[in-house]
């Protein structure tokens, strides 16, 4: 279970039956709710394409899922037309995102997508994988989100953590008192403090659950560095 599903990218590699993927975007979930009826994305969305499905994003709420995060710069949700700037043109970033989310959808086909606040959500006997918004970081769509309620979420995780294997992934330096980490990674995203100091990061895999087993989960750090993965997405698998 993924209350943050986002992109599914650890989802679509998670090889369980049972998959319920939340996320809070609406749009989002509607565009996975229509691939898993049939729908194919397009391949191709000019500029005048983004700006028209972003102004009209409630009539077809599955394509502004779509065309607000694999046509936008950085993957960031209505972020900008994304550009090819390095080649001097415009890159195909539909047929990227196209290509993408349909080799996901092979692995998620029956999954049950829902569309909920991470509170709204309760589960007994379950592995759940939490990839929420990283403490003192930009704010994910603020407009439909609002502001992350860190400490809330963390009564959540102790909550869950009493009769679920919970995991979460985090920075190093956010993680609570009662923090178990179960993985390091160096981050090559750095981010400043208060002061203006730049500080290097450090992704974590980590669990309340005192007595867990890491037998649960494989975990390849030399298969990381010979991907030259970066981030705790890359080497999950359950």
């Amino acid at each position: 279970m993924e209350p943050f599903c986002g992109s599914c990218n650890v989802a679509s590699k998670v090889h369980i039956k049972n998959k319920i993927l939340n996320d809070k975007n609406p749009y989002l979930i509607a565009m996975f709710q229509a691939l898993k009826n049939g729908w194919i994305p397009p391949t191709e969305v000019s500029e005048e394409d983004y700006q028209l499905t972003k102004r009209n994003q409630d009539i077809e709420p599955h394509v502004a899922g779509f065309v607000g995060f694999a046509c936008s710069f950085a993957g960031k949700f209505w972020g900008g037309y994304a550009r090819d700037t390095k080649g001097g043109g415009t890159g195909n970033y539909a047929l990227r995102g196209h290509n993408s989310i349909l080799k996901k959808m092979e692995t998620l086909m029956d999954a049950e997508f829902t569309c909920k606040d991470f509170t709204e959500q309760s589960y007994n006997n379950c592995i759940i994988y939490c990839d929420p918004p990283y403490k003192n970081t930009t704010p994910y769509y603020k407009k439909i989100l609002g502001e992350f309620p860190y400490d809330k979420f963390l009564e959540w995780v102790n909550e869950q953590s009493k009769n679920n294997i919970v995991l979460i992934s985090e920075y190093k330096h956010n993680v609570p008192d009662n923090a178990y980490i179960l993985l390091e990674i160096p981050s090559k995203t750095s981010i400043r403090d208060k002061d203006g100091n730049v500080i290097d990061t450090v992704e974590v895999l980590y669990t309340v659950n005192k007595n867990f087993s890491t037998n649960l989960i494989h975990i390849s750090n030399i298969k990381a560095k010979e991907n030259n993965v970066d981030d705790i997405d890359g080497i999950i698998n359950f």
